[in-house]
């Protein structure tokens, strides 16, 4: 399954939901946490209903993954989408602000209890921290290099969340671009996936393919989109190249005439079982 795309709507916005199966995301996330505080329950509800109906995905235009963000940890809403979301069995949840790997690990206790008792399968559901959305969960972004959580696919943020909780004036300055690479090289140094924050930006087409491309070419492996307008442009630029594809099944090769190997010389560079892992999730998006 590819994670290129990863499609954030409103749970509580029935017209955005009614669009999502033409879009063609690679991911939707419903999202509980972006609603106002008075249509909380309301966007569960919705987000149950629309998981519920798109089980079997008939109509879709492709299949995709159904993720679920549920309110930060400390909210008082939080348990109560975690519940609502594993009786439909997610393929995952996004933990929005993200304050270090104690709290995914709560999550993950919740979800392994949820899973126990409920439809999911065990260990089936990912975790996807957003680790650098308000400043107190940027600074803990080197944390997740140490041990991560075996249920985080990757590690995610919200570059106009961080600007907006620490009263910045835009999204290109300093502080963003060090909160970007740190995202960025602690999801690689771990083999995780590094998703890059959504962009505000809509019709202004080119501005928009530029700022993907940016993503692509720093090295994030997908990216938020908050309009379905903006799918076809991080499709386009995440998709792998051929050249990518057939050094992906170079070092699959490789591993497979030697599997015990930790490290291994593939076409004059060293390729460690985090480049594996790398080929093998390059190989099944593609």
């Amino acid at each position: 399954m590819a994670h290129r795309s990863w499609l954030l709507v409103p749970a509580d916005n029935d017209a955005k939901l009614a669009k999502v199966p033409a879009v063609g995301a690679d991911v939707v996330v419903l999202d509980l946490a972006a609603v106002a505080e008075r249509n909380k329950l309301e966007a569960r509800e919705h987000a149950v209903t629309f998981m519920t109906k798109m089980q079997r995905q008939l109509t879709a235009k492709k299949p995709f993954a159904q993720w679920v963000r549920i309110n930060p940890i400390g909210s008082p809403h939080w348990k109560d989408d975690l519940i609502a979301a594993m009786a439909q069995k997610p393929a995952g949840i996004v933990l929005p602000r993200a304050m270090g790997p104690q709290q995914v690990q709560m999550l993950a206790a919740e979800i392994y209890e949820l899973e126990q008792g409920g439809p999911a399968a065990h260990n089936s559901t990912r975790i996807l921290p957003q680790v650098g959305d308000a400043p107190e969960a940027a600074l803990m972004i080197s944390d997740f290099a140490k041990d991560p959580h075996p249920r985080i696919i990757g590690l995610s943020w919200d570059a106009g969340a961080l600007a907006a909780a620490s009263h910045m004036n835009t999204v290109d300055n300093d502080a963003i671009r060090a909160i970007r690479a740190q995202l960025l090289l602690t999801a690689k140094a771990r083999g995780l996936l590094a998703i890059e924050s959504p962009s505000g930006l809509v019709k202004r087409q080119e501005a928009l393919e530029a700022v993907v491309n940016r993503a692509r070419i720093n090295g994030f492996d997908g990216m938020m989109a908050r309009h379905p307008a903006q799918i076809a442009a991080i499709d386009k630029a995440f998709a792998p190249t051929e050249e990518e594809l057939v050094a992906a099944r170079a070092i699959l090769s490789a591993f497979e005439l030697h599997p015990e190997a930790q490290v291994l010389t593939v076409d004059g560079r060293a390729v460690d079982r985090i480049g594996l892992e790398r080929a093998r999730r390059l190989l099944d998006a593609g």
